[in-house]
């Protein structure tokens, strides 16, 4: 393989498995940028470097098309698919966090099931979640792995493993539960307690205020939650918009 993508929705465990890959592969991981430079995320950067082993590797959140960056390097993808509600929720944690929040959570959450997704990142070639999902899972041939962030969520040794083999690397245990035990959220949000105060901004996107008053970006990684809290109308309206695209997340999940 070439050039293998991690790609998702935004808030789907992308940042996670990087974690866990880079931890895997450079035996230790020292600070978020040794991440950033093992995985690039191709919305900081103009290239993914070349690795001395192995398949290179790069983060997107775009779209699948015939007009996605270095296409015609690309050998393979990983895809992360997480149910839309908890994307929804976490969505909502990142824009505060980044102080970027305009309108009430309530708002934030109609306007997601209005446009199925949040309308900054259609502005920026993401799409909706249920067209992001559909092109690479629908309009893409490419060999792929799909990894459902319920699953990741339950066992991320599994999840890399599984990550590993897809890849074609060699699978050392001792060395998969070291990467396991250094990419616990506790420790993910250690390097981003120590990245957003220095202000460095290599991974863990958020303002120092924000971080005062205890957001982060690795939050608490929930699945399988509800909006009531938001309004006791929001999960029927959900429901109702998010009705066709259950069938492609059920058919995604069997499959990962």
């Amino acid at each position: 393989m070439d050039l293998v993508w991690l790609a998702s929705y935004p808030r789907s465990g992308n940042t996670w498995l990087r974690f866990l890959l880079a931890h895997y592969l450079l035996g230790e991981v020292g600070n978020a940028r040794d991440v950033d430079q093992c995985i690039p995320n191709l919305h900081r950067v103009g290239r993914i470097p070349d690795r001395e082993e192995g398949p290179r590797l790069g983060k997107t959140h775009l779209v699948f098309s015939s007009l996605h960056p270095f296409l015609d390097e690309t050998a393979g993808f990983i895809y992360l698919i997480r149910s839309p509600k908890d994307v929804l929720l976490s969505n909502l944690n990142y824009f505060r966090l980044r102080e970027q929040l305009a309108v009430t959570e309530r708002e934030f959450a109609l306007e997601f099931i209005r446009a199925g997704g949040v309308p900054l990142w259609r502005e920026a070639g993401i799409g909706s979640w249920e067209e992001h999902v559909r092109s690479w899972l629908e309009e893409s041939s490419l060999p792929r792995l799909v990894i459902a962030y319920e699953n990741l969520r339950r066992s991320p040794r599994e999840a890399l493993r599984r990550t590993l083999r897809f890849l074609g690397f060699a699978i050392e245990e001792q060395r998969l539960e070291r990467a396991v035990e250094g990419s616990s959220l506790e420790r993910m949000r250690s390097f981003e307690v120590a990245e957003r105060t220095e202000g460095t901004a290599a991974v863990f996107a958020g303002s120092r205020r924000a971080l005062e008053a205890g957001r982060y970006f690795v939050n608490e990684g929930r699945t399988g939650q509800d909006l009531s809290h938001l309004g006791e109308d929001l999960d029927m309206a959900f429901a109702e918009r998010f009705a066709g695209a259950f069938g492609v997340l059920a058919e995604a999940f069997e499959g990962s």
